[in-house]
């Protein structure tokens, strides 16, 4: 897709896996919505809470894409509880996010 190379770093599923590498090992902390942004926002160089704001810039959309996705997928959050942790984004943005990665 148009973003999928952004700052060098695909948006794949190999990323996902290689931002939870360090956090595999523990299933409980997998589910926790705090971990996930706090891996997804280290690796994309900006903050958890950049990643809820409302800014777009790409660095910004391309993390919280990343984000939707794991806590979907890991998490098990449903679209509307995803789009109230991040920033009361409405759940067809999540779904559009998701379905993104």
């Amino acid at each position: 897709g148009a973003w999928g190379n952004l700052m060098g770093r695909p948006i794949t599923i190999e990323v996902a896996r290689k931002l939870l590498s360090d956090i595999l090992p523990t299933t409980k902390d997998l589910a926790d919505v705090e971990r996930i942004l706090a891996e997804v926002a280290g690796y994309y160089g900006v903050t958890s809470k950049d990643i809820r704001s409302r800014k777009r810039t790409r660095s910004m959309v391309v993390a919280r894409h990343m984000a939707a996705y794991l806590i979907r997928d890991i998490g098990h959050k449903s679209y509307p509880e995803i789009g109230r942790e991040l920033g009361g984004r409405d759940h067809s943005t999540i779904i559009h996010s998701c379905k993104y990665i």
